[in-house]
């Protein structure tokens, strides 16, 4: 789904009461575990909570003895510069947390990968 089409879907949606649609990057990260499924790869999908280790990525990937730590933003959305607005890094880019787990992986030798579509995950040869 294009963000054209999902634009487009919430307009028909309105404000109807009606069950919220699933955001592009819902939809996107359903596209990528998938994807990933259908490759081979174990894909763990993380969910942010109590206890849970600030900055997390949103899924892990295994096969062969290959880990991927992956994040996935926006669809379309290009890494954002106005944090003083959006700090939380909910408009396309990672948040100090993400940025900080994404360095603890790399230090400890680990793959981490920042997709925002399903080419991204491609060129990175996954």
């Amino acid at each position: 789904m294009t963000l054209e089409e999902y634009d487009e879907l919430l307009q028909q949606q309105g404000n109807r009461g009606r069950r919220k649609l699933p955001t592009p990057e819902t939809i996107l990260k359903s596209q990528i575990k998938k994807y990933l499924a259908f490759k081979g790869w174990l894909v763990l999908f993380f969910l942010q909570g109590t206890g849970c280790y600030k900055g997390l990525s949103d899924l892990c990937a295994i096969k062969a003895g290959r880990v991927i730590w992956i994040e996935v933003k926006r669809p379309g959305a290009k890494d954002c510069t106005d944090r003083l607005f959006h700090p939380g890094g909910s408009r396309g880019y990672q948040s100090t947390y993400q940025e900080q787990f994404e360095a603890d992986i790399k230090a400890h030798g680990g793959e981490y990968l920042v997709v925002r579509s399903l080419e991204d995950l491609m060129k990175a040869g996954v």
